[in-house]
Order: C-alpha cells, then sequence, then structure tokens
C-alpha cells in the first residue's frame, strides 16, 4: 500500500466567520465595560443613567406644561411636549455617544481582536437600551397619570423611535473621526444640537410654522421622526409632511461616510 498519501486536509473556515465570535465577545466585553463605567461611582450605578435623564425630562415636562396649559395636539401639554423632546434626547444622546466611542476605547483599540466597529456598535446597544427605557418610563407616567390617548398606532411608534436611532447611529459615526482629532469638534456639536431642539417642532407642530420658514425644518431630519411618533399617539393627527425615507437615507449616507473616513484614518488620529 502506498505509504505517501497526502494528508487529510482540515476545512478552513472563511475570515469573516473565523471574525465573528471574537468580535461578538469584544462587542460583549464592551458593552458591560459602558455599563459598568457609567456612573459607576454614584449611587445605583447604571440604574442612575436611566432615573438621572427620566427625572430631569419629567421636571422639564411639568414646567412646561404650567406654563403652556393648551397644547397644539390633545388636551394635555405634558404628552404633547414627551412626544416631541424623546425623539430629540434620543438622536442628541446617542449621536454623542457614538461619536465618542472610538475616542473613548482608544487604548484597547491596539489589540487586533477590536476594531473600530466594536466600541462603535456597543455604546450604541447599551445607549439604546437606555433611551428606550427612558421613553417607557416617561410615557408610561403620562398615560398613568395625565393622559391616556384613545388608541396608539404601535407600529409608526417603533418606526419613528427607530429611525431616531439609525439617525443617531448614522451621525455619530461620521462625527466619530472628527471627535478623535480634536475635542473642538465635540463642543462644537454639543452647540449645535441644543438650538435643533426649535428646529425639530418639538414645542409646536411642524404646520404651525410660517409657510417662507417651514422647508428649514423640513430638511432638519428630526421633524420627521418627531412627527411620526405625534402621529402614532394622537389619532386626529395626519402629519403628511413625514418621509420616512429621508432620515433613513440620511442615517445610510452619514454612517457610511463616517466608516470610510475610520477605515482610512483612525489609526493616525489614534497616534496624535
Amino acid at each position: 500500500m502506498p505509504t505517501d498519501l497526502p494528508a487529510p486536509q482540515t476545512p478552513r473556515l472563511r475570515e469573516g466567520t473565523a471574525r465573528s465570535y471574537p468580535s461578538l465577545r469584544a462587542i460583549g466585553a464592551l458593552m458591560l465595560r459602558e455599563i459598568y463605567t457609567s456612573n459607576g461611582r454614584t449611587p445605583g450605578g447604571f440604574i442612575w443613567s436611566i432615573l438621572d435623564p427620566v427625572a430631569g425630562l419629567m421636571i422639564m415636562t411639568v414646567a412646561f406644561a404650567l406654563v403652556f396649559r393648551d397644547p397644539p395636539l390633545g388636551h394635555s401639554f405634558a404628552l404633547f411636549y414627551a412626544t416631541g423632546i424623546l425623539p430629540y434626547t434620543m438622536f442628541r444622546g446617542i449621536s454623542m455617544k457614538v461619536a465618542s466611542s472610538v475616542n473613548y476605547s482608544r487604548q484597547l483599540l491596539v489589540y487586533p481582536a477590536i476594531t473600530f466597529l466594536d466600541p462603535i456598535i456597543a455604546r450604541f446597544l447599551v445607549n439604546l437600551f437606555v433611551e428606550l427605557v427612558v421613553a417607557y418610563l416617561i410615557l408610561g407616567v403620562i398615560f398613568t397619570f395625565i393622559e391616556m390617548p384613545a388608541s396608539i398606532d404601535v407600529p409608526l411608534l417603533m418606526q419613528g423611535f427607530a429611525l431616531t436611532a439609525v439617525l443617531g447611529l448614522g451621525f455619530g459615526v461620521m462625527l466619530a473621526y472628527p471627535f478623535t482629532r480634536s475635542p473642538l469638534w465635540q463642543t462644537m456639536w454639543g452647540l449645535i444640537t441644543r438650538p435643533l431642539m426649535i428646529f425639530s417642532c418639538v414645542l409646536f407642530t411642524f404646520e404651525s410654522v410660517p409657510d417662507k420658514f417651514r422647508w428649514l425644518f423640513w430638511y432638519n431630519p428630526v421633524t420627521h421622526t418627531v412627527g411620526m411618533v405625534r402621529d402614532s399617539i394622537y389619532p386626529t393627527y395626519n402629519a403628511q409632511y413625514t418621509l420616512p425615507i429621508y432620515p433613513a437615507a440620511l442615517s445610510l449616507v452619514t454612517c457610511a461616510l463616517g466608516i470610510l473616513l475610520l477605515r482610512r484614518y483612525y489609526r493616525e488620529a489614534l497616534d496624535t
């Protein structure tokens, strides 16, 4: 019998398959790190990351409700304000956290098992969970003690918050490279997004904006997600101006641009 037969070949896994499990473990570890370090020195730890924005938004909601007693929609200004401020804070919070994720984990990116996408995904998932819990608690309190809508379009409500989340992800990924290059970008983005609350129609409806300025509000993608959330809550309100494909397409474009920038330049930014 011949003895020089070739040794049996062990099937090789594709690179993407071999990479998937280490990547999932890295994302899981980074999520645990994000949870542990979020308000880790305060009483309650990570729970305070949820209770703090809930308390702040509830105080603002009650304060605005006392000042503005006649809401543009419905009978409760608290509900009207909540349906506007929650998408806005979700977009602002997720975009800020995602944009600073690469810089936040720069010391861990020296390990070959961790890529720049891992901290982005980890921070997005953790902060998406926080924002959704905050929205659930605030709307739950308002529905229980202040005003319960006659009916809620749950699929449209979920679509509005989902588009807000991916919009925050897209802008966050696009800004991740500039945030890594200079802290000035983070300050600038914080200043830009503060007046965005006005241009997102949080305190009024899109239809009440004068015609000559309405285009300025329409091009703000958060205006569309706010309109979708309100459309799902108020049965008599029909936000015809909303175009879901617009924030969805914008999130894809910004995310793709951010990934291209990071793939090309993030190593240089980490060395500076």
